[in-house]
């Protein structure tokens, strides 16, 4: 590489000094978090459980929410 000092890294990147998820993108990412969030609140414990059988698997994954679910329904 020319230019190149050894032991540095170019910096090609488009915020130089941010690391992590991109900045620019922030907006976007909130609104689809509240769009989400809204939309899982609004469904019952049994939509909720159905819901986690068609995204992961049926039984398959997230633990610990089917047992508080399981838990929600059964009482």
């Amino acid at each position: 590489m020319q230019g190149a000092i050894k032991g540095t890294k170019l910096n090609n990147r488009k915020f130089p000094g941010i690391f992590g998820r991109r900045p620019d993108q922030k907006e976007r990412r909130v609104a689809v978090a509240a769009y989400n969030l809204e939309r899982w609140s609004k469904l019952t414990p049994q939509q909720k459980i159905a819901d986690l059988d068609k995204r992961l698997g049926k039984g398959v994954g997230a633990v610990m929410q089917r047992a508080k679910l399981n838990a929600l329904i059964n009482s």
